[in-house]
């Protein structure tokens, strides 16, 4: 669960060892085994300096162990961060005041309390509020906005990881700044990063909040957006189900998304944000992986390198697909990935353009169960017949190759688990029946083609 706001919690102090401490009384938080640190504001000449002392009560900066209060004193003076920090926790005890993270990051080990509309990490600048998600503290609320309060809860359900959240008051075309995006939106960027952005297995969940008045031009349906470098995507297209509240404030909770990370934007189902060029999927087909893309227009592409990866970070070259070139039109693009290994798999496009430039597009995960029989293809094949042995089979094998009319055309041996390459180049065109033998017994049959 996400954790909740608490506006009406209010710390009672008295001085200690330099620090604030919380007293029993009604009604009020006792916190044991913690100090903590006031926050009063006001030093003459640096009202806002978290590293001036005299803005502290006591005297005393907080420690990256310390708890954190913001004391409700009626001054303006609302601490701004002028370097990373890390804290414990932070209060912000009804104080009516923000904390500004400026340009740096402020990382909570533990928690925070107090937030509402008037109470956040107002992020002016482009520092984050950073939380480590383990295993056992998945889920995490992440109480920030820019010029109003614009909070997203995330659950993470990897491994643990530090993740890293602010807010932009625009929606961009580039995702991170430059030209406006003017089509029926919600006016807010959540920049969401994590320890390893395009590691992403078992998928992130999500509630982002925004409220009626963060609205444009007409929007009354809603979707995720995820923008991945080159164009905007839509986060479902990676995985996952999304459902939005009726109120305001609104929700939109995205439950398993599997893409990569930040930015992130509210769009219309009607009219979506700018597309990427490189909008890629994937789904098994038989025994093969088939990729489809489609590209919104071209300029001067060259061609696309289709990669693949077994562990969701390194991945490899398999294929390349020549591009239109020159397009203001909708194009299509299928690749067969003809022998992928079993398990778990990952695929993506680079885009390489005429003049050298390239760009990646999204990473689409992809399970494929292990093979208990052998595969043999592509059917129809032309010069090179592929046969995949599963590791079942662990002795030595023949095959023989019959035609039609039952003509023996080629034999041979030596094959074994795994890939085995058999040249048919000189072959007519037509039907063939191959035979896969073990100690002059048959243990698989299956007709190709050739063309």
């Amino acid at each position: 669960m996400a954790e909740s706001a608490e506006t009406s919690l209010i710390f009672i102090y008295v001085g200690g060892q330099g620090r604030g401490e919380a007293t029993a009384a009604s009604g009020v938080r006792t916190i044991t085994g913690n100090s903590i640190v006031l926050w009063r504001g006001g030093a003459a000449g640096a009202v806002n300096a978290w590293n001036n002392a005299n803005n502290w009560v006591a005297g005393v900066v907080p420690s990256p162990t310390d708890w954190i209060a913001i004391e409700p004193n009626g001054n303006g003076h609302q601490p701004i961060l002028e370097q990373n920090r890390t804290a414990a926790a932070l209060f912000f005890n009804a104080a009516e005041k923000k904390v500004d993270l400026a340009g740096f990051n402020l990382t909570l080990t533990e928690t925070t309390e107090g937030f509402d509309a008037i109470h956040y990490f107002r992020t002016q600048g482009t520092g984050t509020l950073n939380r480590l998600l383990s295993t056992t503290n998945r889920t995490f609320l992440f109480p920030v906005g820019k010029s109003s309060y614009n909070p997203v809860t995330i659950t993470n359900n990897n491994s643990e990881e530090t993740f890293s959240v602010r807010v932009d008051d625009a929606v961009y075309m580039n995702g991170l700044d430059g030209q406006e995006v003017t089509l029926p939106r919600v006016n807010r960027t959540w920049h969401i990063g994590k320890t390893n952005p395009t590691q992403n297995i078992t998928g992130v969940d999500f509630v982002f909040q925004w409220n009626q008045t963060d609205e444009r031009d007409g929007i009354n349906s809603f979707q995720l957006n995820h923008h991945n470098g080159v164009g905007w995507l839509i986060a479902s297209s990676s995985g996952g189900n999304e459902t939005i509240s009726s109120d305001y404030p609104k929700t939109l909770s995205f439950t398993g998304y599997r893409g990569d990370f930040s930015p992130f934007a509210i769009s219309s189902t009607t009219q979506p944000l700018p597309a990427t060029d490189l909008a890629l999927k994937a789904r098994a087909d038989k025994q093969y992986v088939l990729l489809q893309w489609r590209t919104i227009s071209e300029t001067n592409t060259s061609h696309f390198e289709i990669e693949r990866s077994s562990n969701g970070s390194d991945f490899t070259r398999i294929g390349r697909v020549t591009a239109s070139g020159n397009s203001s039109s909708e194009k299509t693009y299928l690749y067969r990935d003809m022998l992928p290994p079993t398990g778990l798999l990952w695929y993506r496009l680079r885009q390489v353009s005429l003049t050298g430039s390239q760009a990646l597009s999204n990473i689409v995960p992809l399970s494929l169960p292990t093979r208990s029989q052998p595969w043999v293809g592509p059917v129809p094949a032309n010069a090179l017949l592929t046969l995949q042995l599963p590791a079942s089979f662990a002795d030595t094998y023949a095959y023989q190759l019959h035609d039609v009319s039952g003509k023996l055309v080629m034999q041979g041996g030596g094959l074994r688990a795994g890939a085995n390459n058999i040249q048919i180049n000189l072959f007519a065109p037509g039907m063939y029946y191959l035979t896969i033998l073990s100690n002059g017994e048959r243990v698989y049959q299956q007709w190709i083609s050739k063309y």
